[in-house]
């Protein structure tokens, strides 16, 4: 018996993602967000890129954002 698990071959930016998963955003991948200004980059392709407002990236590992609790976005 072996596992059936469908695995996608990798786009572009080289995410190779979870089949039906329809947008996919890594703070931790410079090709979703180099660590300045406010968009994020779709990594599966298909164009579902983001902006975020109230809030402040933290770069670690992992790096995140930083919610300010004032009407996030």
């Amino acid at each position: 018996m072996g596992l059936n698990k469908r695995i996608m071959p990798p786009t572009a930016s080289g995410y190779a993602g979870e089949p039906n998963t329809l947008a996919h955003l890594d703070f931790n991948n410079a090709s979703s967000y180099g660590g300045s200004g406010s968009t994020v980059t779709d990594l599966t392709g298909n164009g579902y890129d983001g902006t975020f407002t109230n809030s402040s990236f933290v770069s670690g590992s992992p790096s995140f954002l930083n919610f300010t609790g004032a009407s996030n976005s």
